[in-house]
Protein backbone atom coordinates (compact mmCIF):
# COMPACT_ATOMS: atom_id res chain seq x y z
CA UNK A 1 0.00 0.00 0.00
CA UNK A 2 1.01 3.41 -0.94
CA UNK A 3 0.66 6.25 1.62
CA UNK A 4 1.61 9.57 0.00
CA UNK A 5 1.46 12.67 1.74
CA UNK A 6 1.84 15.82 -1.01
CA UNK A 7 1.35 18.92 -1.87
CA UNK A 8 0.06 20.31 -5.32
CA UNK A 9 1.18 22.91 -6.85
CA UNK A 10 -1.10 23.89 -9.63
CA UNK A 11 1.40 23.88 -13.42
CA UNK A 12 -0.58 23.86 -16.29
CA UNK A 13 1.04 22.57 -19.89
CA UNK A 14 -0.39 21.28 -22.37
CA UNK A 15 -3.15 18.56 -21.72
CA UNK A 16 -1.84 18.95 -17.82
CA UNK A 17 -4.19 20.12 -15.09
CA UNK A 18 -1.70 20.22 -12.28
CA UNK A 19 1.18 18.51 -11.64
CA UNK A 20 1.22 16.96 -7.81
CA UNK A 21 4.84 17.42 -5.44
CA UNK A 22 4.99 14.63 -2.81
CA UNK A 23 7.56 15.78 0.07
CA UNK A 24 6.57 11.84 1.58
CA UNK A 25 6.05 8.86 0.22
CA UNK A 26 5.38 5.84 2.13
CA UNK A 27 5.76 2.33 0.76
CA UNK A 28 6.05 -1.22 2.13
CA UNK A 29 6.94 0.95 6.04
CA UNK A 30 9.72 2.85 4.61
CA UNK A 31 9.39 6.80 4.64
CA UNK A 32 10.92 8.56 1.30
CA UNK A 33 11.14 11.96 2.06
CA UNK A 34 12.53 15.14 0.83
CA UNK A 35 12.87 16.45 4.23
CA UNK A 36 15.32 15.23 7.09
CA UNK A 37 12.76 15.73 9.53
CA UNK A 38 10.62 12.89 8.14
CA UNK A 39 13.88 10.66 7.83
CA UNK A 40 14.08 11.38 11.65
CA UNK A 41 10.40 10.29 12.12
CA UNK A 42 10.90 7.10 10.40
CA UNK A 43 14.44 6.39 12.01
CA UNK A 44 11.88 6.73 15.14
CA UNK A 45 9.67 4.16 14.20
CA UNK A 46 12.77 1.62 13.92
CA UNK A 47 13.32 2.84 16.72
CA UNK A 48 10.14 2.07 18.76
CA UNK A 49 9.92 -1.42 17.33
CA UNK A 50 13.28 -2.38 18.14
CA UNK A 51 12.54 -1.12 21.56
CA UNK A 52 9.23 -3.54 21.86
CA UNK A 53 11.35 -6.16 21.09
CA UNK A 54 14.48 -5.79 22.48
CA UNK A 55 12.07 -5.68 25.76
CA UNK A 56 10.80 -9.25 24.88
CA UNK A 57 14.45 -10.04 25.26
CA UNK A 58 15.39 -8.95 28.45
CA UNK A 59 12.44 -10.61 29.66
CA UNK A 60 13.62 -14.24 28.44
CA UNK A 61 17.22 -13.64 28.92
CA UNK A 62 17.40 -15.67 32.25
CA UNK A 63 14.90 -18.28 31.08
CA UNK A 64 16.09 -19.59 27.80
CA UNK A 65 19.61 -20.07 26.30
CA UNK A 66 21.65 -17.57 24.23
CA UNK A 67 21.37 -19.70 21.13
CA UNK A 68 17.25 -19.27 21.24
CA UNK A 69 18.20 -15.70 21.83
CA UNK A 70 20.30 -15.15 18.79
CA UNK A 71 17.44 -16.61 17.13
CA UNK A 72 14.50 -14.43 18.60
CA UNK A 73 17.16 -11.22 17.80
CA UNK A 74 17.22 -12.53 14.06
CA UNK A 75 13.75 -12.72 13.61
CA UNK A 76 12.50 -9.65 15.93
CA UNK A 77 15.61 -7.16 15.53
CA UNK A 78 17.67 -8.16 12.64
CA UNK A 79 14.95 -7.37 10.15
CA UNK A 80 13.52 -3.83 11.33
CA UNK A 81 17.84 -2.88 10.75
CA UNK A 82 18.48 -4.90 8.00
CA UNK A 83 15.21 -4.13 5.71
CA UNK A 84 15.47 -1.03 3.14
CA UNK A 85 18.72 -0.29 5.29
CA UNK A 86 20.33 1.28 1.91
CA UNK A 87 17.53 4.06 2.40
CA UNK A 88 17.55 5.28 5.92
CA UNK A 89 21.25 4.16 7.39
CA UNK A 90 23.14 6.53 5.48
CA UNK A 91 22.16 9.15 8.05
CA UNK A 92 24.32 10.88 10.23
CA UNK A 93 25.48 8.98 13.38
CA UNK A 94 23.84 11.35 15.71
CA UNK A 95 20.24 10.57 14.07
CA UNK A 96 21.57 7.06 14.12
CA UNK A 97 21.70 6.69 18.09
CA UNK A 98 18.74 5.95 18.96
CA UNK A 99 19.32 2.62 16.72
CA UNK A 100 23.11 2.07 17.45
CA UNK A 101 21.82 2.03 20.97
CA UNK A 102 19.19 -0.24 21.02
CA UNK A 103 21.13 -2.55 19.16
CA UNK A 104 24.03 -2.82 21.98
CA UNK A 105 20.98 -2.85 24.60
CA UNK A 106 19.87 -6.43 22.42
CA UNK A 107 23.41 -7.69 22.35
CA UNK A 108 23.77 -7.34 26.03
CA UNK A 109 20.71 -9.00 26.60
CA UNK A 110 21.62 -12.05 24.66
CA UNK A 111 25.33 -12.24 25.79
CA UNK A 112 23.89 -11.61 30.04
CA UNK A 113 26.40 -9.23 30.49
CA UNK A 114 25.66 -6.20 32.42
CA UNK A 115 24.87 -3.01 31.00
CA UNK A 116 28.07 -1.01 30.72
CA UNK A 117 29.52 -4.08 29.04
CA UNK A 118 31.74 -3.15 25.57
CA UNK A 119 29.82 -4.75 22.55
CA UNK A 120 32.08 -5.05 19.97
CA UNK A 121 33.20 -7.72 21.56
CA UNK A 122 30.09 -9.31 21.52
CA UNK A 123 29.10 -8.57 18.58
CA UNK A 124 32.45 -10.53 17.43
CA UNK A 125 31.84 -13.44 19.65
CA UNK A 126 27.94 -13.90 18.62
CA UNK A 127 28.74 -13.60 14.76
CA UNK A 128 26.44 -10.20 14.38
CA UNK A 129 27.33 -7.03 12.52
CA UNK A 130 26.38 -3.47 13.52
CA UNK A 131 24.15 -1.17 12.07
CA UNK A 132 27.25 0.98 9.98
CA UNK A 133 28.41 -2.54 9.29
CA UNK A 134 25.01 -3.95 7.96
CA UNK A 135 24.66 -0.52 5.52
CA UNK A 136 28.42 -0.94 4.28
CA UNK A 137 27.19 -4.77 3.69
CA UNK A 138 24.41 -3.80 1.52
CA UNK A 139 25.79 -0.98 -0.02
CA UNK A 140 28.86 -3.19 -1.36
CA UNK A 141 26.35 -5.95 -2.33
CA UNK A 142 24.49 -3.65 -4.46
CA UNK A 143 27.30 -2.57 -5.98
CA UNK A 144 28.17 -5.77 -6.50
CA UNK A 145 24.88 -6.46 -8.25
CA UNK A 146 24.99 -3.19 -10.21
CA UNK A 147 28.65 -3.55 -12.15
CA UNK A 148 27.45 -7.70 -13.16
CA UNK A 149 24.44 -6.39 -14.46
CA UNK A 150 26.93 -3.47 -16.31
CA UNK A 151 28.62 -5.87 -17.50
CA UNK A 152 26.06 -8.08 -18.72
CA UNK A 153 23.79 -5.41 -20.22
CA UNK A 154 25.64 -6.02 -23.64
CA UNK A 155 23.02 -9.22 -23.67
CA UNK A 156 20.14 -7.19 -22.21
CA UNK A 157 19.98 -3.31 -22.84
CA UNK A 158 16.21 -3.14 -20.69
CA UNK A 159 17.72 -4.34 -17.88
CA UNK A 160 21.01 -2.35 -18.09
CA UNK A 161 18.44 0.75 -18.17
CA UNK A 162 16.49 -0.77 -15.07
CA UNK A 163 19.84 -1.22 -13.23
CA UNK A 164 20.67 2.14 -13.84
CA UNK A 165 17.35 3.99 -13.14
CA UNK A 166 17.50 2.06 -9.81
CA UNK A 167 20.98 2.90 -9.25
CA UNK A 168 20.10 6.93 -9.82
CA UNK A 169 17.07 6.22 -7.42
CA UNK A 170 19.51 5.22 -4.42
CA UNK A 171 22.15 7.98 -5.50
CA UNK A 172 19.53 10.43 -5.52
CA UNK A 173 17.73 9.61 -2.25
CA UNK A 174 20.72 9.27 -0.68
CA UNK A 175 21.81 12.97 -1.38
CA UNK A 176 18.69 14.25 -0.46
CA UNK A 177 18.95 12.87 2.81
CA UNK A 178 22.38 12.97 3.66
CA UNK A 179 25.93 15.41 2.59
CA UNK A 180 27.16 15.24 -1.17
CA UNK A 181 29.88 13.30 0.73
CA UNK A 182 28.33 10.54 2.07
CA UNK A 183 25.89 9.80 -0.94
CA UNK A 184 25.51 5.98 -1.76
CA UNK A 185 27.29 6.68 -5.09
CA UNK A 186 30.10 7.77 -3.29
CA UNK A 187 29.95 5.53 -0.46
CA UNK A 188 29.29 2.16 -3.03
CA UNK A 189 32.55 3.26 -4.77
CA UNK A 190 34.68 3.74 -1.83
CA UNK A 191 33.43 0.45 -0.80
CA UNK A 192 34.45 -1.55 -3.63
CA UNK A 193 37.21 0.00 -3.91
CA UNK A 194 38.09 -1.26 -0.33
CA UNK A 195 37.58 -5.00 -0.97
Amino acid sequence: MLNLSCTTCTIRYGNFNSISYFQTVRSLNTALSTASRQQDNHIQQVASKLSKNIGILAKLKYTVSQKVLCLIYNSLVLPYLAYCNLVWACNSTNKLKSVVILQKRAVRNIAKVDYRAHTSPLLKKLDLLKVTDICCFQTALFMFKFLVRERSALADPYCHSAWISVGVCVCLSATLRSNISETKGARGSVTMGSL
